[in-house]
């Protein structure tokens, strides 16, 4: 038996927690910094060992956030393996919709945030491995993010 079968689960383990340790790390300075703010931030581990940590900073407090919605396209032939989305909050509704359509190395996020208050500052942050692109807009605007890789951290763990 090849032993990189073997351990592959291991890896995808290891690379998991790595990245929910910084997407952790990331809210908490966050929280710090800004008081009236709130962060939705869902953080997804692709079969090829890709890790995407994508996020929207909104300008409202918590309870004034009704709807997230995260539409991430991937590279066709991968898939997701795990996922882990933001805690449900009270008021708010977080949606994530996964399409394997992209070409390859190419990863594109649109995210949309919808708040009590018309044009509510929102900051659309997308992670892939170590490569990050952010957009500022407001909210009931789809804030489309790509990030295109050079396949040196894609697809590393095929």
């Amino acid at each position: 038996m090849n032993t990189f079968i073997r351990f592959r689960p291991a890896i995808f383990g290891v690379a998991f927690v790595i990245a929910l340790m910084l997407s952790l790390f990331s809210q908490s300075q966050l929280a710090h910094a800004r008081l009236a703010m709130c962060r939705s931030d869902p953080l997804v581990l692709l079969s090829d060992g890709t890790v995407l940590d994508i996020s929207a900073d909104i300008g409202a407090l918590l309870w004034d956030v009704e709807d997230v919605h995260y539409d991430l396209h991937i590279p066709k032939g991968l898939s997701v393996v795990v996922s882990v989305s933001t805690p449900n909050w009270p008021t708010t509704v977080e949606h994530f919709t996964v399409y394997a359509d992209n070409p390859p190395g190419t990863f594109t996020s649109t995210t949309t945030v919808f708040t009590r208050e018309e044009n509510t500052p929102v900051t659309a942050n997308f992670l892939v491995n170590t490569i990050y692109r952010t957009l500022d807009g407001v909210s009931g605007q789809p804030l489309t993010v790509e990030i295109k890789t050079r396949g040196l951290l894609s697809g590393l763990f095929r």
